[in-house]
């Protein structure tokens, strides 16, 4: 064994494996780029250049499984050819273990760890709520459109879509909405029953004002509107016949609300806040259940106490499937690596393609099965965490089986 790090060799290992590694990233993030923009074109109709300034950063979004699955790429290939190469072969000869010859990998592994610890906890959070708040955003700027033709937007929480020929400023030429409920949109209730209220208005022109932060409208000139007859007619109404009204000038408000806050909206240390402060309140619920002797306030009480274990069971498996993916950038090359110098084949691919399967095979349906399963009352951080334990137990024997050989 040598007595000192060899520090030279782990600057070769170390420039493999990062050059690796970083066209694999780059690779992986152009396509999710590409993918992101044709959802969004060719789903919603939007331009490329009008959707331009947010796929930079909506791309950011798929880190938290791009970076291990790099790492893995790097690990797999890097030591891959080392063994094809007969490389491993002459540096164990020559007293390095595998251990060290592992220690590059293990250092970018424990710096992506605490990258995307930091982007899972406090930037993906933020990005992934103005993903979903996108449509909103970019139907806010219909009253700065510039000036083109043929020009589609969907409507917030697909509701429906804005058609126009051309568009000049806040002007729109040839407009046509087709809308799946005129009360979601408005954000008021258009008919007393609970039963979707769609329409559709056609116009030569229309002029879109912002009101407020919340509140647009759109004022058509002469516009007709069509009602589905058994709206209009009640069951006597054919659902797939249109009645046609001209209305001459009309208003339509949009409602501009903003998506509803999720768990993954929010970053760990506010979660772990809320989870602290909803573990107190659920102690609080149920010291008070005990002792009250009302039936009726016990079981208000008592549905106070479930939602609160729902929102303490939702914080603590997004706060560990989090974890579990930034503790994958380890366990990934962990387990892949041993199994590459054992495999010891000259094709070079045979262990990527080995390693690849028994660390992604293992992790993510692990990941799946132990979400499902922490929702039924499981320890979260128990269950989750599966797929890493079997992987770095994986990686553990592999590298016994090493040293024996």
């Amino acid at each position: 064994m040598l007595r000192r790090p060899p520090l030279v060799l782990w600057r070769y290992i170390g420039l493999e494996i990062i050059a690796i590694f970083v066209l694999a990233l780059i690779v992986q993030s152009v396509m999710n780029i590409a993918v992101v923009a044709f959802q969004l074109v060719q789903n919603d109709g939007l331009t490329l250049g009008y959707i331009w300034p947010f796929l930079s950063k909506i791309s950011i979004l798929s880190t938290y499984y791009t970076l291990p699955i790099s790492l893995l790429f790097a690990v797999t290939l890097g030591f891959g050819r080392m063994v094809a190469d007969r490389e491993v072969t002459a540096l164990k000869a020559c007293g390095l273990s595998h251990l060290q010859l592992m220690a590059p990998a293990l250092i970018l592994g424990l710096a992506c760890t605490a990258v995307t610890d930091y982007l899972n906890g406090s930037v993906l959070p933020e990005i992934g709520y103005e993903k979903r708040n996108l449509g909103r955003r970019l139907l806010a700027q219909l009253t700065d459109l510039g000036e083109g033709t043929d020009f589609r937007l969907p409507l917030p929480r697909n509701m429906g879509r804005i058609y126009c020929g051309r568009y000049h400023g806040n002007i729109l030429d040839d407009v046509f909405i087709s809308v799946q409920d005129i009360g979601r949109l408005t954000g008021e209730s258009a008919v007393a029953s609970a039963r979707e209220f769609p329409i559709q208005i056609s116009a030569r022109r229309a002029e879109v004002r912002r009101v407020n932060d919340t509140l647009l409208e759109v004022d058509f000139d002469d516009a007709r509107i069509d009602v589905p007859d058994d709206i209009l007619r009640g069951d006597k109404g054919d659902s797939h016949f249109f009645q046609k009204i001209g209305v001459g000038r009309y208003r339509l408000p949009i409602a501009l609300s903003e998506a509803q806050e999720r768990e993954c909206d929010r970053d760990t240390a506010l979660l772990r806040r809320e989870l602290a402060e909803n573990q107190g309140l659920l102690g609080a619920a149920i010291a008070r259940m005990e002792a009250e002797r009302d039936i009726e306030a016990r079981r208000g009480l008592a549905q106070t106490a479930d939602a609160l274990r729902r929102d303490i069971t939702k914080a603590r498996i997004e706060i560990s499937s989090r974890r579990a993916f930034s503790l994958s950038c380890l366990t990934f090359l962990w387990a892949a690596a041993p199994l590459t110098f054992l495999l010891n084949n000259r094709n070079r691919l045979v262990p990527f393609f080995a390693g690849n399967l028994l660390a992604i095979c293992v992790f993510y349906p692990c990941m799946m099965i132990g979400t499902q399963i922490a929702r039924t009352g499981a320890p979260a951080p128990l269950v989750i965490h599966a797929g890493n334990a079997i992987l770095f137990a994986a990686g553990c024997a592999l590298l016994l089986r090493l040293r024996r050989t």
